[in-house]
């Protein structure tokens, strides 16, 4: 989870958040900001993300991001 964390704070170093925090209600990612996190995650986790589970409750918190990941990864 820390990986996911070291993203985000990246693409919003002045955000305060943890792994619960509603990311995209919250303002925290949009549209732009997910497309790089989608593909820091894909190069980071040699996983690919398709298109069609590209959807809001897969990148809702940092936890549900993490969990998203494994089955991926399974």
């Amino acid at each position: 989870m820390d990986e996911i964390m070291n993203i985000l704070q990246e693409i919003d170093p002045y955000e305060d958040f943890d792994v619960n925090t509603p990311l995209l209600e919250e303002g925290i990612l949009d549209s732009l900001s997910l497309m790089y996190l989608i593909n820091e995650i894909e190069s980071l986790f040699h996983i690919n993300i398709p298109v069609e589970q590209i959807v809001e409750e897969n990148f809702e918190t940092v936890t549900r991001i993490y969990e998203f990941i494994n089955t991926l990864k399974e």
